[in-house]
């Protein structure tokens, strides 16, 4: 059973105040300039749209005959896609009674959190982190192919990588997942890599090949966590090439603040792998961004391969009563005097586009 909060923050001898959790919630984002504010995010006015697609072309022009007439050909195709930008909405009543003879957070006995004005900002804190949560968790759910919701009648909906009752499709194509039949010739992974005998760097030099042919573009990235990571570096082929006397790795640098790593292999320098092991509580259990069976190929991750969608949303300012339209996250609190209680809101409305689908692709290398 919860212990009564005035219980807890009754007057007592408190040396600090401690954090037992360090969420890092922003890898992917900031990778692909998907954080708020990011150069990927766009505005569109709103919630349902469709882009259109209108492909260069590999065809070669024919060759006539001199003095003959022009040859028709067909006009080039134009196709669109569709898109909903899902909606995140909550609110967290906390009466005022409660908090207004309670000392702050760590905060010492001789001092009264009045109104408990330092708990509603502490509150207001964790609310605003579980959006950045929700967009690192969309963006990881796009390397992944897909994601899914599950509908708690009233409460609305629980995400999951996997199962649910709706799926939020990236549009992937399906031979750019699994183990990558990219070019219906067959799977590149068709050794998995937890064997040190699987080939690889000519995987690597594969999917190049695969993305040069469906999307023009080159293999530039790897997505990986440690566990996969580990495959790779002690791998046969990846050791040989990279000269048996010497480390297979040309570069492995740590992010501090981030907690993921950079590294450059010798026998492959043209690919940039990224690893990390960061994760978030899904369905209530900790997960790894990037699963312990997955690796994720991309080619370089500019805005016209991927977009971050976002949305007005009507919301009523409870200061003055007057509608806005508010973009992506948005926080307000609303008083409401009989009892005395402070709600904390929050409204975000935003998705994650894959323009390019076929820039990615999703591995199962473990199998």
């Amino acid at each position: 059973m919860a212990t009564p909060l005035p219980r807890i923050l009754q007057p007592l001898i408190v040396n600090e105040r401690v954090n037992r959790l360090n969420v890092i919630n922003d890898t992917f984002q900031r990778a692909f300039g998907m954080q708020k504010g990011g150069s990927a995010v766009r505005t569109q006015p709103v919630r349902r749209g469709i882009y259109d697609i209108f492909d260069s072309t590999r065809q070669i022009a024919s060759a006539n005959h001199p003095g003959t007439e022009a040859k028709t050909i067909a006009r080039f195709p134009v196709g669109s896609v569709p898109y909903v930008i899902p909606r995140t909405a909550e609110k967290m009543p906390i009466p005022i009674e409660e908090l207004n003879q309670l000392r702050p957070i760590g905060g010492p006995a001789t001092t009264i959190d009045v109104g408990g004005e330092q708990y509603l900002l502490d509150q207001e804190t964790n609310m605003k982190q579980t959006l950045t949560n929700l967009r690192e968790f969309q963006i990881a759910a796009m390397l992944r192919g897909s994601y899914g919701w599950t509908a708690n009648g009233s409460d609305g909906f629980t995400h999951a990588f996997t199962g649910g009752t709706i799926t939020i499709n990236f549009l992937i194509p399906a031979g750019n997942l699994s183990q990558l039949n990219m070019l219906g010739a067959g799977d590149i992974v068709g050794t998995a890599w937890d064997n040190s005998a699987a080939p690889i760097i000519r995987d690597l030099f594969a999917i190049n090949q695969a993305f040069s042919a469906l999307c023009g573009l080159g293999l530039t990235d790897v997505w990986l966590n440690s566990t996969v990571w580990g495959f790779v570096i002690t791998n046969t082929e990846v050791q040989n090439l990279g000269g048996t006397s010497s480390n297979p790795v040309k570069s492995l640098v740590r992010d501090e603040e981030r907690n993921e790593f950079v590294g450059i292999l010798e026998a492959a320098p043209w690919v940039t792998f990224h690893i990390t092991d960061n994760g978030l509580d899904v369905g209530g259990t900790f997960t790894r961004l990037l699963a312990d069976t997955q690796a994720t190929f991309t080619c370089r991750m500019t805005s016209e391969i991927v977009s971050y969608y976002e949305c007005p949303e009507p919301v009523v300012n409870p200061t003055n009563n007057k509608l806005t339209h508010e973009v992506g996250e948005y926080y307000y609190y609303k008083m409401i005097d009989d009892p005395v209680v402070v709600e904390l809101h929050t409204r975000f409305n935003g998705l994650p586009v894959v323009k390019i689908p076929k820039a990615i692709a999703t591995g199962t290398v473990d199998f």
